[in-house]
């Protein structure tokens, strides 16, 4: 029997912290550059003091990422109980602020146990019908696949990228540049999917949560819809996405010696694919203030159409 989930967030309630979170970025970036027309700053070095006041207010937005993360997760309902959070600001600031130091000490080198400690925060703080998940993923491990699966290839890419100033021939240049936009994709599929799979490690009431997929042919699947967004120049994005997520919502898995239960998603293409671009349309049309209701809407019936069995 399918149990479906059910996502409650309205976007009249997330508007009021979308619409700060656009005001602290845009608000001091947009200063900052009237500042540089206005002044040479060969002869006036003071425009460059405006920087720190630039990050401390990019810094807020990310401070802001709070209140929409437990938003969030309060809104997630199954068989009508709803996910509870107990987190606080003052803690998630703390953390916040220690794994930005330590990241801007160790020059990057932190950044996995960074991301690492928000994630075991969020999902530890997180509760249904009074039982809480573990967060098993290693920081070393994210580590790892940072390192030998994105910054080892964005750099060979890099490299490519710049090297095809050497061509001369405008048709030609055009065309390489294809060529690498595709081997990026390809190169970076693997990160894409390990780092994916990493966030999928956790334990909730004796259960263990996991991905259950061949490597391979799961990096292919990825591959595959990728290619097809890309060669339609994004107008497939909806159905890709969607079918990348049927795909991983099918494998994965909460078991144990005696329980075994398994996610599903009842994708209809070409309905999905309206629906969404529908919501894309209205937001651009809106000049983006449509966006929270856009958002709560899409996110609401994949979620609804999302299903948990048990075997």
């Amino acid at each position: 029997m399918k149990n479906y989930l059910k996502f409650n967030l309205k976007g009249e309630k997330l508007f009021p912290i979308w619409f700060l979170i656009i005001l602290l970025i845009c608000v001091p970036i947009f200063f900052v550059l009237w500042q540089l027309v206005q002044y040479n700053l060969i002869q006036d070095k003071k425009v460059l003091q405006l920087i720190p006041l630039v990050l401390l207010f990019l810094i807020l937005p990310f401070l802001l990422y709070f209140y929409v993360a437990k938003m969030f997760i309060e809104s997630f309902e199954y068989n009508g109980v709803a996910l509870e959070f107990s987190g606080t600001f003052k803690e998630f600031a703390k953390l916040f602020f220690k794994g930005l130091l330590l990241s801007i000490i160790t020059l990057g080198v932190y950044i996995p146990w960074f991301i690492k400690n928000m994630q075991k925060f969020f999902l530890h703080n997180s509760s249904y019908e009074g039982y809480r998940p573990e967060f098993l993923g290693k920081g070393f491990k994210l580590f790892l696949i940072i390192t030998f699966l994105a910054i080892v290839p964005g750099v060979v890419l890099n490299f490519m990228q710049k090297s095809i100033v050497l061509f001369h021939t405008p048709l030609l240049i055009l065309f390489i540049s294809g060529l690498v936009l595709m081997l990026r994709i390809i190169i970076m599929m693997p990160f894409y999917y390990y780092c994916n799979k990493w966030n999928f490690d956790a334990r909730f009431k004796g259960l263990s949560i996991l991905w259950n997929t061949e490597t391979w042919d799961a990096i292919l699947e990825m591959l595959k819809q990728s290619l097809l967004m890309l060669f339609t120049i994004g107008v497939y994005y909806p159905v890709g996405y969607l079918r990348i997520y049927k795909y991983f919502a099918e494998r994965t898995v909460a078991v144990n010696e005696n329980e075994n239960y398994h996610l599903g998603y009842d994708l209809e293409p070409m309905a999905d694919f309206k629906f969404i671009w529908g919501q894309i349309l209205l937001t651009i049309i809106s000049l983006g203030i449509y966006f929270p209701w856009a958002y709560c809407k899409v996110i609401s019936r994949v979620v609804g159409k999302t299903y948990i069995i048990k075997n």
